[in-house]
């Protein structure tokens, strides 16, 4: 049960303490996209999840998207992200370990530098405990999402959500 249990939980990407990351070692910081920093297939990064990337770098965090979504299509997320120098690892075939230690490769840091910020459980925490990674578990965005997730968002309230 260990493995499906978050490090640290919040309500969004922005209500995440970064300094207690920072605090705790973590120099790097690998985000989910779909319903984590932007919703499920949006062709675009508001303005708040932009700032929040920028603010990161600014503090001294190397970032990277780790996605299982189809980003094929979605030429203009992927054009700005390359604008903010953020690597994308695409498709990041998670919870396997393979995807995380891509971005861990793209940041240049190990395992114990890193967290993973996501919306699932079963994908991002899961997969982030595998391979040595602190776990933040955040809220989705929206309701929105791929239909092969959502059967299990109810085994993640049973685990994890209050």
């Amino acid at each position: 049960m260990r493995l499906l249990q978050p490090d640290y939980t919040a309500s969004s990407v922005h209500e995440v303490c970064y300094g207690e990351l920072w605090s705790a070692g973590v120099r790097g910081v690998v985000f989910d996209l779909d319903n984590t920093l932007c919703g499920w297939r949006e062709d675009g990064l508001g303005e708040e999840a932009e700032g929040l990337l920028r603010n990161l770098h600014r503090n001294g965090f190397k970032v990277a998207i780790l996605s299982n979504g189809r980003l094929s299509r979605r030429k203009n997320l992927l054009e700005k992200l390359s604008r903010l120098k953020v690597p994308v690892v695409w498709p990041g075939r998670k919870p396997w370990p393979w995807g995380f230690r891509r971005a861990l490769s793209a940041m240049g840091l190990q395992p114990h530098e890193a967290a993973m910020v996501g919306d699932q459980t079963f994908t991002d925490v899961l997969g982030a405990r595998v391979v040595g990674l602190r776990a933040v578990l955040v809220r989705p965005i929206s309701a929105r999402e791929h239909p092969a997730t959502t059967p299990l968002r109810w085994l993640e309230r049973l685990i994890v959500r209050p």
